[in-house]
């Protein structure tokens, strides 16, 4: 008799948890869901608006924490060899008292396999860290982040790569944002993509001539007239590490080549995310999200106002040309090719 009642009330439960499940209410679709599902129903008009503010030029150093891991391993690895042994010895008390010692002797032959457990444990426990600096912590990088002064608008530069794209990516269609449309609405069916930078610096050491390589950040917001995305995407570009006197020389030449390779590899970065397809799993979940939401108004979207820049020159970006280092009007800067005298 309580044997049936006890099976009877598992069959309740059971029931109970089953209905349970059964009534969860769905998660709705993450805007980047949303996002990859809109992109790929269809070739989209989309249009490009890269922020001139920049972000503060700094170096980030990477600390993997040798000494830590070194100490906690080593802490690991003798409460690893201690657990083996005990562990060994408990054995044999409890398969038969007199064989105890044999136990122990056995744990002991195992201790080194105990120690390396216990020591690489203990080791990855310990979590490497980042740091940012000031630029300055590098001895003469600030001069490389004075885009005013080296005459490079990194913004026009980073939406003529994006808009290079054409072509790669599905079908889309992009274009830049043109100074008159800001404040005003784009057309119905057209996207609007905004980047901004979330890093303009360095990684690498500090101190006197130290080993740097250039990191460029970058943060994508699409914004439909279906959906709006806060946080779509980031990008990031960490490039090879050379002496920053090497970065400086010949009027830092080998460093604005590699801010336009930076650029191109986050525009590249991007092209992949637009052409991106979604899984079905995620194509069912964003259909069932629209089915409860089909009375939702549509989304008019209008492109923000720039935020003025102070002391930033800009170069009309000239597509396919190289941006070189030449004399226009008796002056050397940096340009566009066929802007050269």
């Amino acid at each position: 008799m309580r044997a049936l009642i006890l099976k009877h009330y598992a069959a309740v439960l059971a029931a109970l948890f089953i209905a349970g499940c059964a009534t969860k209410p769905a998660l709705p679709p993450t805007p980047k869901e949303e996002l990859s599902v809109w992109l790929s129903e269809s070739p989209r008009a989309i249009a490009i608006k890269v922020d001139q503010e920049l972000p503060s030029a700094t170096i980030q150093t990477h600390d993997s924490q040798s000494g830590r891991r070194m100490a906690r391993g080593a802490g690991g690895g003798a409460v690893g060899a201690v657990a083996t042994i005990g562990a060994g010895c408990l054995a044999g008390l409890a398969v038969f008292p007199p064989l105890m010692p044999i136990g122990c002797t056995v744990g002991l032959i195992a201790a080194p396999i105990g120690f390396a457990v216990g020591a690489t444990a203990g080791a990855v426990s310990v979590k490497s860290t980042d740091e940012n600096h000031p630029i300055d912590a590098a001895q003469g990088a600030a001069p490389l982040f004075d885009m005013s002064g080296l005459g490079i608008d990194l913004a026009a530069l980073l939406s003529e790569a994006i808009i290079a794209q054409n072509g790669k990516i599905g079908g889309h269609v992009l274009r830049a944002v043109h100074a008159d449309e800001e404040g005003k609405a784009l057309p119905d069916e057209e996207a609007l993509l905004q980047m901004r930078f979330s890093a303009v610096g360095l990684a690498g050491d500090v101190g006197q001539d130290p080993r740097v390589a250039l990191r460029v950040g970058a943060y994508a917001n699409l914004q439909t007239p279906a959906a709006t995305a806060n946080g779509w995407a980031g990008f990031l570009y960490v490039g090879s590490a050379r002496p920053l006197s090497e970065w400086k020389a010949n009027d830092a030449r080998l460093f604005r080549d590699e801010i336009a390779i930076a650029l191109r590899a986050i525009a590249t970065q991007l092209g992949q995310e637009l052409r991106a397809s979604p899984s079905g799993s995620v194509v069912s979940k964003v259909a069932a999200a629209k089915a409860r939401e089909s009375s939702a108004p549509r989304v008019r979207i209008v492109v923000p106002t720039a935020t003025p820049v102070a002391d930033v020159r800009t170069e009309t970006p000239v597509p396919g040309e190289d941006f070189v280092n030449c004399t226009v009007g008796g002056e050397r800067k940096w340009t566009y090719r066929s802007r050269c005298d």
